[in-house]
C-alpha cells in the first residue's frame, strides 16, 4: 500500500467519524449547522449564474470538461427512490465540477450522493486526487435533507437553487440537457457540479478503498443500488 493510500485512508476515517457526529446534531441542535437563508440563497443564485455562463463557454471551446447530459438512467433512479424517500430525490446522483482548468474527467472534484434507508437522509462522498503534489480529498459524510435543503457539517445545498440548462458545444447542434447543483462549503466558498450517472464510485477512485467505502455506506445505511 503506497504513502498516499495510508493518508487518504486515515483522512476518511478522521473525517467520516466527526461528520457523523456533527450531523447528529442537526436533529438535537439545529444551531450548530445554520440552514441556508436568504441572502445565502440569492448571493448562490446570483454567482452559480456566473459560474455556469464561465464553464459553458469555456467548456464549448474545449478548454473545460464539458458538462455531463442528464440522462435517462439517472431520472430513472431518482423515480425510483421518490417511492420512498422522496425528500432527498433531487440530491442523489454522481456530480463532477469543471475540472479546476484540466480537460481530463479524473481532474475533476466529485460528489457522489447515495441515498439512505433512512427518511430524509444521504451518504455524500467527496473525491478529489490531484496526486502527491496538490490536495486530494476523501471523505464520507452523512447529511440530512430538511426543508429541501441538504445539510452537513462539510457542505450545504438547497434544491431551489438547482438549475437545468442546455449545453451548446457546437455538435450536435440542438444541444443537450444538463442539471447543475451549486453547494456552499464549509469555508462558505461556492462549488458548482453538473449531474452524470446515478450515485456510484467516481472514475479513477482507488482499487484498494472500495471495499472500505461501501462497508462504510452499509453501516450507514445507505446503498448504491
Amino acid at each position: 500500500m503506497t504513502r498516499k493510500t495510508i493518508v487518504l485512508i486515515a483522512a476518511f476515517v478522521a473525517l467520516g467519524t466527526a461528520t457523523v457526529g456533527l450531523v447528529t446534531a442537526i436533529v438535537t441542535q439545529r444551531g450548530l449547522i445554520l440552514p441556508l437563508n436568504i441572502l445565502d440563497l440569492l448571493s448562490i443564485k446570483f454567482t452559480t449564474s456566473e459560474m455556469i455562463d464561465s464553464w459553458f463557454g469555456l467548456a464549448g471551446h474545449n478548454k473545460l470538461i464539458s458538462p455531463s447530459e442528464l440522462g435517462e438512467p439517472l431520472k430513472s433512479f431518482r423515480n425510483q427512490w421518490a417511492k420512498t424517500n422522496p425528500t432527498v430525490t433531487p440530491f442523489l446522483g454522481l456530480w463532477h465540477n469543471d475540472g479546476d482548468g484540466f480537460q481530463s474527467l479524473h481532474e475533476a472534484y466529485f460528489l457522489s450522493i447515495f441515498p439512505s434507508q433512512v427518511q430524509g437522509q444521504v451518504c455524500v462522498l467527496e473525491y478529489k486526487d490531484r496526486g502527491l503534489l496538490d490536495v486530494s480529498i476523501l471523505s464520507l459524510s452523512t447529511a440530512k435533507v430538511i426543508s429541501g435543503q441538504l445539510l452537513s457539517s462539510r457542505l450545504r445545498a438547497d434544491k431551489s437553487t438547482i438549475v437545468q440548462k442546455d449545453f451548446y458545444n457546437g455538435y450536435p447542434v440542438e444541444g443537450y440537457p444538463v442539471e447543475i447543483l451549486p453547494v456552499l462549503d464549509g469555508q462558505n466558498e461556492i462549488y458548482i457540479f453538473s449531474s452524470r450517472s446515478p450515485p456510484q464510485l467516481p472514475p479513477g477512485f482507488p482499487e484498494d478503498l472500495t471495499s472500505k467505502v461501501k462497508q462504510k455506506l452499509s453501516d450507514r445505511g445507505c446503498t448504491m443500488d
